[in-house]
């Protein structure tokens, strides 16, 4: 074969590897064409090489993305956008539902509020107006040209401001919507408007580092306007400590907090300045002016350490009425900037991390930007957490306050009734008393059951966690127990012992009083029971067990003690001039009949009856007659 008919023979494909892209598009292509009309095409090949090689470096970026956004919270928008190699920090809020946009489109709640009442006549026109109005942002989002990047801005700032409003409500549920309405919406539109984005794809860090720089300059200067006159790191040191002294709950711990209370009307001056200047701001400020405005309206650390001056609060009822007053309305106003800041942050620190540097100067910036984000992240987590649990605290403080006054008022109404119960019981004749307290005693002792089942669930259902909280339980629970089982049980105990037991005017016979004896005689001399038991109690000391055997043939304190005071009050030494002979106490002014008293009454009562007797028995008598019987003859 001579030169002239190698040069008419087809190319002879390169030499490739089975499994690779080359092979692929090799084979394609010599399978497409005839085999004599088969050309070899360098810059095909290099074409291909370059695609599949974009390719796989697109499929290796969106693993990464997908990787470091995962369990991140971004939505579909924040991470298309990452995908796609640009940098929208706004669509990494997530995006509003129909009805929350429905709430917040006009970003004034009393004009929503008054739509509704107004009717639902044109609820059906309405919804289909801002089906079609949220559909366009949508699609607008999703353009990357350079011209429409600014108006897909002007159409989200309302939406975006909205969404941070949303998900703020559920952090600072306590805050009032008038303070959600002066605060949040306005100030975070603005600052939502201020944040930059890169309108093409970016194809190294370099690219956008100045907008990731810019936008955490802004986030720091937003914090601080809003923490005025305060910055962010101190308010943030002053809401923790404040929520470590109340979680101790002290009532002679000391907290040095910065004082509030004299920059409140400037700091209203300069809301109302910014409100009218935001009014007057129609337009979209440039970049370079949003930084320089962010910059003047910020005050400095060293602005607000002169201005601002420490105070010192006493105990931690002093320092939760200063925070509910002045710390937490300041952090209401910051929470959303701050909410809607760690969005931004997530998806600042994403971004960053899927952009490459081409040099070490480069990865350097990168890393020292990533840092900021890292620690402004920390702190706005943070503040986030400290505000959240400042706030339930605020809240047990308050349950606390509306518990001990319910408390108190409720139990001891119910035992001072009960009390006075017993008190107007105390205040009849001895004799009388048991049996008034059997009328009252079954609706006394619901009242205490009431009492004691209040007690058990004060006892057993609350776990107090501030110290004072815990000593006001200790305390209120024993104090009541003591004044139950202490005052109401012994002026109980008085009351049902109020009786003379009948057994105490059994005549006796007893030598020891009468001091003769009538021999075989089974007439003897008796005294009465009472006589007998202060004889016994008075002369010869015996124990009140030994009086109760006795008597009752019970050794009981309690029943030796109860017919110790029904003698006491027979005999007439219920006095305290008594007291010491009877060795107990009874204080009482005795109206009952002594001995002599009742012998003459039963003589009198004997004389009476006899002489009834008698009377009747003359009346029975026949009477006599003058009539004569005579016989007939």
């Amino acid at each position: 074969m001579n030169h002239r008919d190698a040069s008419r023979l087809p190319a002879k494909p390169p030499m490739t590897r089975r499994g690779s892209n080359t092979y692929g598009t090799t084979t394609a292509t010599a399978s497409n064409l005839p085999s004599a009309a088969t050309t070899y095409s360098r810059d095909a090949l290099d074409r291909d090489l370059v695609e599949g090689f974009r390719g796989q470096q697109k499929a290796a970026r969106d693993r990464q993305v997908e990787h470091l956004t995962l369990a991140k919270g971004l939505g579909e928008l924040a991470v298309a956008s990452l995908k796609e190699g640009t940098y929208h920090p706004r669509k990494a809020l997530p995006p509003l539902k129909p009805e929350e946009k429905k709430m917040f489109e006009r970003m004034d709640l009393k004009d929503w509020r008054t739509a509704r009442q107004a009717g639902f006549g044109g609820k059906e026109k309405e919804d289909k107006d801002r089906t079609s109005a949220l559909n366009a942002a949508t699609i607008s989002a999703e353009v990357d040209t350079h011209e429409g990047a600014a108006e897909v801005e002007a159409e989200d700032e309302e939406d975006d401001a909205a969404r941070a409003a949303v998900m703020t409500s559920s952090l600072a549920s306590s805050a009032s919507s008038e303070e959600l309405r002066e605060n949040c919406p306005g100030d975070l539109g603005t600052f939502l408007k201020h944040l930059r984005s890169t309108h093409r794809a970016t194809n190294s860090f370099s690219d956008g580092r100045v907008e990731v720089e810019e936008n955490i300059n802004i986030v720091e200067e937003a914090l601080s306007h809003q923490c005025s006159p305060l910055d962010f790191a101190t308010l943030l040191d002053a809401i923790s400590r404040a929520l470590e002294v109340m979680e101790r709950g002290h009532l002679d711990e000391d907290l040095c907090v910065p004082d509030c209370h004299e920059v409140e009307e400037e700091e209203g001056k300069r809301a109302e300045e910014g409100a009218q200047d935001h009014v007057k701001d129609h337009v979209s400020p440039s970049p370079a002016a949003a930084a320089k405005a962010g910059s003047t309206t910020a005050p400095s650390p060293s602005t607000v350490a002169s201005k601002v001056e420490n105070i010192v609060l006493h105990g931690a009822l002093e320092v939760e009425a200063y925070t509910r007053e002045c710390l937490l309305p300041k952090a209401y106003k910051a929470i959303a900037i701050a909410h809607s800041a760690e969005w931004m942050l997530q998806y600042t620190m994403a971004f960053m991390r899927t952009a490459e540097a081409v040099d070490a100067t480069e990865a350097e910036k990168r890393l020292v930007l990533l840092g900021r984000c890292v620690r402004l992240l920390g702190d706005t987590e943070n503040f986030s957490s400290v505000l959240l649990s400042l706030e339930a605290k605020s809240e047990e403080y308050a349950g606390f306050v509306a518990l001990k006054e319910i408390a108190e008022t409720h139990l001891w109404s119910m035992l001072d009734e009960a009390e006075s119960s017993l008190d107007a019981i105390l205040g009849l004749p001895f004799p009388a008393r048991r049996s008034r307290l059997l009328l009252i005693e079954w609706g006394m002792q619901k009242k205490l059951q009431r009492a004691l089942l209040l007690l058990n669930e004060i006892d057993y259902s609350w776990t107090p966690t501030a110290y004072f909280h815990w000593a006001w339980k200790v305390q209120f629970i024993s104090s009541t127990f003591q004044r139950i089982h202490g005052g109401i049980a012994h002026k109980y105990m008085r009351c049902s012992m109020g009786f003379i037991d009948d057994s105490l005017y059994d005549q006796v016979t007893d030598t020891r009083i009468t001091g003769r004896y009538m021999g075989a005689s089974p007439i003897q001399p008796k005294v009465a029971r009472a006589r007998q038991v202060e004889y016994e109690k008075v002369t010869e000391g015996l124990t009140l067990q030994q009086i109760g055997m006795t008597v009752k043939g019970v050794a009981s304190l309690v029943v030796g003690e109860q017919v110790c005071m029904g003698a006491r009050y027979m005999v007439r030494q219920s006095t305290k001039d008594f007291d010491a002979a009877w060795g107990f106490h009874m204080d009482e002014v005795s109206n009952a009949p002594t001995e002599e008293d009742l012998q003459k009454k039963v003589a009198k009562l004997a004389a009476k009856a006899k002489l009834q007797y008698t009377g009747r028995a003359a009346r029975e008598r026949t009477q006599p007659s003058t009539t004569f019987l005579t016989q007939e003859q």
